[in-house]
């Protein structure tokens, strides 16, 4: 019966969520495109520069804005008191309340005209007047905790969590003033009405930028978690086709690593370090409140030249307003046994109010490889060759050495600006149109993308999307409704292989036969026939949510949120005859794909008590999760044309090779409360429950919490009375429990796969030991952080020292051979410690009316190492105890044999080397970025550093050895070789070609050994951003809101401690672009 129950409530749960996910799509295009918002004093109106301005210059403004004409009698307005405006955007409303309000004047709005009459003088009421209303931010979010005052009394009270409030005035001549900290000061005189609703407005203070936390929201200075931010502006200051891009260097203990240059590759974060010894080490993602899985889409299908493709090359990085990552165990342990690798959350932009405004954006350039390995000539080559041969005491001959006998002596073939010296075209044209009213705000954009790839042929990645968002807010306040969709459609047509490896060819490899036909040699491609294997992937991606929140009564707030996720990826690979080496007799396809769909349904209840000097905030809700997903490799052969490689139905064989079905649940009960007393003391407790179907029975279940606390110092009396240089201080600790839940589904049951024929009958094999008790991974994590604002908040500083401990490995444990299974998966009592050091900077250098300069720092020193691991071997190579995660053991590289060449190690078994324990790592990284302004011109630029220690050089493979001197081309670093006996202190040791040789033995361990160690530590100019906006005075002849013109680019040039690393695939491209942005 319970089977039946959970089956039925899965099915009922997929249909009526994926329905009713329909239907909200389907009410918000038909809300959208059938609403015209409302003109009336709700219009915003956009103020270029802050300034004291008189009256009639207010109606003037107004009537550029709107077309408003204004009918008013001079003797009213002559002896007005001048109005201070800040630059940005008001509603109108607010800036003729703030003028009319002083000279005892009102207005109203008739056919278009506005007339300004003298207020009329009210009697003094006998009893007192309720006054109600809601205070908003100029977004329209409710603010909480301001403070009303009746001005010249000690009357006052507080907005609730929704921005309501309630006061109660004696007369209607009494004036009521807003104070918040971080906004400017509000006031208006009561008069006539009971309801007034006020919208407050930033003081462009750092401190008081609301950011986005799990479930919620709040303003940094009230934080007691470690978070950091990235905005809109930031990630739009690049031409990045994937929105992880745009974080590389500017949060600290981010690593933000692109996996190659070409389009739709991987971007991988790690946060904080590696807290896991086998299983994964991504964040979670959050987008618009809804989990976003960031696993390779292709996971189980094709894998083309651009390896692994990320998810989020299918989001638009224009649809995105912020992306906040939160980091220690306050900020993370909401999210329970998925926050152990810290959470991102991404919040796309919203219509705010207005009337309707498009934005359009176009830009288009060019992406190049920004660096190539300086590679030996022809004759370099050449001579190494021969040196070779010599050295080992062989005669070259046509089949060892076809280089120097058969290929041309005189040809020379760089292939680096070959395969990889073409231009990319980069071509994007993003329009958005947004606007509303009080009570609706829409925002609905459409993007389309082309990024090419610097090979020879016509590849390219074609990306088109369109987003809709829609907020509802009923009259009364009490009802409110947002409404997200996005779809994208992604083709891209690559090579099935990445040939940027064919950089180390021979320089004089031939690439044609006589007869104009490709030249092969059995033991290395040609690069050229391999751009003719073609694939294409087409990938849909369709991103869905709806929240709904009804507030009942003041502090009340009940929500729902129903959100859909779906990805198809459709792939084609075609291998024709002509493109595969002569041993092949035929041509053939493969065909991939795969689908990904992810429900979520989440109700959440706040509460919010406030009084007068604390305020206590309540969180309880739910979530319910379901993740399906699919995918097949078939191959197909036996066409009769290689015309028809791309058409499954023209094979005349097709072979399953993989299939994979998979299905996730996940459930929750979570709560937070957070405790505000004075805006000096702050406690905030989180606790959550999750129930995860990846994990076995006896441990389906698992508790995770935080606590976290902040003290602000700088309001106590003996800081502020005597150190006037701080503006703000806060001391910030949290410690909790989260969890890890990245490993595949099922391992908690035996699985089995289709075995061999076996007396003509069909079998199964068992691949995986079932192990009912496998569970979470948790860490615990600890936070001691400092925030400090110097000189009115001019100089922000945070510094965060993190303790991370993940215990509960889960890792392939060895099985006796008689138990049929070589090994399974368990939880281990093994401990990994991160810890580290971080701190940001951000600061206001200059601020004048012409020119202003800010600058932002940030810089991580992050430390790993491995506790405890029981039952670890002494001679394990891959992990130790109390060295870092990961450990890396080399050969013990003792140098060169002066008269032999060959390369020696230490140890007493010239078979069996020593091994050396090396440092591997990035001791510290970050970024420092600044943005320049002066009068239309504004320019910001990134850098992003990193000291790490590596791999410093890699000899090129052939047939699988590692050998200098053999067939293939090297760095020019091989230069400093061992070439004759009592050559000393040499980089290489001497070439050779022939197996089994002294010299040639010795290169047995070189790649392996300490020898290509060490400092590949880097400095790269990671964007920069040059802009010049047209003048109001010439915007408004051309009818334009605004109208700028710019020049992006991203990789532009790094300056590293080794030229001569090659990772093996496409490097990140340098791309330069030129743009315009106009709003109408």
């Amino acid at each position: 019966m319970k089977f039946l129950q959970k089956k039925l409530f899965a099915f009922i749960s997929k249909n009526l969520l994926n329905g009713i996910m329909k239907i909200l799509i389907l009410v918000s295009c038909l809300t959208l495109f059938g609403f015209s918002p409302n003109s009336g004093f709700t219009q915003a109106i956009k103020v270029e520069k802050t300034k004291t301005i008189t009256v009639q210059e207010l109606f003037q403004l107004i009537k550029g804005e709107t077309g408003y004409e204004f009918i008013f009698r001079n003797d009213l307005i002559q002896n007005a008191p001048t109005v201070y405006v800040t630059k940005g955007t008001f509603s109108m409303s607010y800036l003729l309340e703030t003028a009319l309000a002083p000279i005892d004047c009102a207005y109203e709005l008739s056919e278009g005209t506005i007339i300004v009459k003298k207020q009329l003088k009210q009697k003094k009421l006998d009893a007192p007047i309720k006054i109600t209303g809601k205070v908003t931010d100029r977004n329209g979010i409710p603010l909480s905790g301001v403070t009303i005052m009746i001005k010249g009394s000690s009357v006052g009270a507080f907005s609730d969590a929704n921005g309501n409030y309630s006061i109660v005035v004696p007369t209607s001549n009494d004036t009521l003033e807003f104070y918040y900290l971080g906004f400017k000061t509000f006031s208006i005189v009561v008069g006539r009405q009971s309801t007034i609703d006020v919208q407050l407005f930033e003081d462009a203070l750092e401190l008081d930028e609301t950011v986005i936390i799990g479930y919620g929201s709040s303003r940094k200075r009230d934080l007691t978690g470690s978070i950091s931010s990235i905005k809109a502006e930031n990630i739009s200051s690049q031409p990045a086709a994937n929105p992880l891009q745009a974080m590389a260097g500017r949060m600290a203990s981010v690593n933000v690593e692109q996996a190659n240059g070409l389009p739709g590759s991987s971007v991988n974060i790690q946060i904080r370090g590696r807290n896991s010894l086998q299983s994964g080490s991504q964040p979670l993602y959050i987008i618009d409140g809804v989990p976003f899985n960031n696993d390779a889409i292709n996971k189980f299908s094709l894998i083309a030249a651009n390896g692994n493709i990320s998810p989020f090359s299918n989001i638009n990085p224009a649809d995105i307003d912020r992306i906040d990552v939160l980091k220690d165990a306050d900020a993370t342990a909401i999210y329970g046994a998925r926050g152990a690798n810290g959470v991102v959350l991404i919040t796309t932009k919203r219509g705010q109010t207005g009337k309707a405004k498009l934005d359009i954006n176009v830009y288009s350039g060019f992406g190049k490889v920004s660096r190539f390995v300086p590679m030996l000539n022809t004759a370099q080559y050449l001579e190494l060759r021969n040196e070779a041969f010599a050295n080992d005491g062989v005669t070259p001959d046509e089949y060892n050495a076809p280089d120097l006998l058969l290929y041309d002596q005189k040809a020379y073939t760089d292939f680096q600006k070959l395969m990889m010296g073409g231009s990319a075209p980069v071509n994007n044209i993003q329009g958005t149109l947004s606007g509303g009213n009080d009570n609706v705000k829409y925002l609905a954009s459409v993007g389309y993308r082309n990024e090419g790839t610097v090979f020879p042929e016509d590849f390219a990645s074609k990306r088109i999307s369109t987003r809709m968002n829609l907020d509802y807010t009923s009259t009364d306040k009490k009802f409110l409704a947002t409404f997200s969709a996005a779809f994208s459609k992604d083709i891209t047509n690559l090579p099935t292989i990445d040939v940027s490896s064919s950089y180390s060819l021979p320089p004089n490899y031939p690439l044609y036969n006589e007869d104009g036909s490709f030249f092969w040699d059995y033991a290395q491609m040609n690069p050229l026939a391999q751009l003719k294997q073609k694939y294409e992937g087409i990938t849909n991606t369709l991103i869905g949510n709806a929240v709904l929140t009804y507030n009942p009564i003041n502090d009340l707030s009940i929500k729902t949120r129903i959100g859909y996720n779906e990805t198809n990826l459709d792939q084609k690979a075609a291998f024709p005859l002509n493109s595969l080496p002569p041993y092949y007799l035929a041509s053939y396809a493969q065909f991939g794909g795969s689908k990904t769909t992810n429900y979520v349904l989440e109700p959440t209840i706040d509460y919010s008590f406030n009084k007068n000097d604390w305020s206590l905030k309540a969180l309880a809700g739910a979530s319910w999760q379901t993740n399906d997903s699919n995918g097949h490799f078939i191959q197909a052969d036996n066409y009769s044309s290689d015309a028809l490689l791309f058409s499954m139905m023209a094979a005349g064989l097709l072979t399953p090779i993989y299939e994979d079905v998979s299905s996730y649940n996940f459930t929750s009960l979570f709560g937070r409360l957070t405790y505000d007393y004075g805006q000096k003391y702050f406690l905030n407790l989180n606790y959550r429950r999750d129930g995860s179907s990846k994990f076995g029975a006896n441990n389906r279940f698992g508790n995770f919490g935080s606590i976290g606390g902040a003290w602000v110092f700088s309001q106590e009396s003996f800081l502020a009375d005597n150190a006037s240089f701080l503006s703000f201080g806060k001391l910030r600790i949290s410690y909790g429990v989260t969890g890890n839940d990245q490993i595949q589904n099922y391992l908690y049951l035996p699985l089995y796969k289709p075995g061999n024929n076996y007396d003509g009958s069909a079998s199964l094999t068992v691949t995986n030991f079932e192990n009912p008790n496998i569970q979470w991974e948790s860490t615990r994590k600890f936070e001691l952080g400092l925030d400090f604002g110097f000189f009115k908040d001019k100089l922000n500083a945070t510094f965060n020292y993190y303790n991370n401990r993940s215990d509960n490995q889960i890792v392939y444990t060895q099985l006796p051979t008689q138990s049929g299974f070589i090994r399974y998966q368990n939880n281990i009592d093994a401990l990994i410690e991160n810890t580290g050091f971080e701190c940001e900077l951000s600061s206001k250098n200059i601020t004048t009316d012409n020119f202003s300069w800010t600058s932002n720092f940030n810089i991580t020193v992050p430390k790993s190492k491995l506790i405890s691991y029981p039952g670890l071997p002494e001679n394990s190579t891959q992990y130790k105890i109390g060295r870092p995660v990961p450990y890396i053991v080399l050969y013990d590289y003792a140098g060169i044999d002066p008269e032999t060449g060959a390369a020696i190690y230490n140890g007493d078994d010239p078979y069996s080397p020593n091994f050396k324990e090396v440092n591997i790592g990035t001791p510290f990284y970050g970024g420092i970025s600044n943005s320049l302004s002066y009068k239309n011109w504004s320019m910001d630029f990134l850098f992003r550093f990193s000291h790490s220690r590596g791999a410093t050089t890699k000899l090129s493979q052939y047939k699988g050895d590692s050998a200098l001197g053999n067939m293939i081309n090297e760095p020019t670093s091989v230069l400093d070789r061992w070439r004759q006996p009592g050559d000393q202190n040499t980089r290489f040791p001497g070439a050779t070609t022939t197996y089994g040789t002294d010299i040639y033995n010795g290169y047995d361990y070189y790649s392996y050994s300490s020898a290509n160690y060490g400092d590949i530590s880097y400095i790269q100019l990671q964007s920069a951003n040059l802009s010049y906006n047209l003048p109001k005075a010439y915007t408004d002849k051309i009818k334009m809101n605004s109208f700028s013109i710019y020049m992006q680019g991203q990789n532009l040039f790094s300056l590293e401690k080794s030229k001569y690393r090659f990772a093996g695939t496409m490097p990140p491209l340098r791309t330069i672009v030129f743009g315009i942005n106009c709003s109408l």
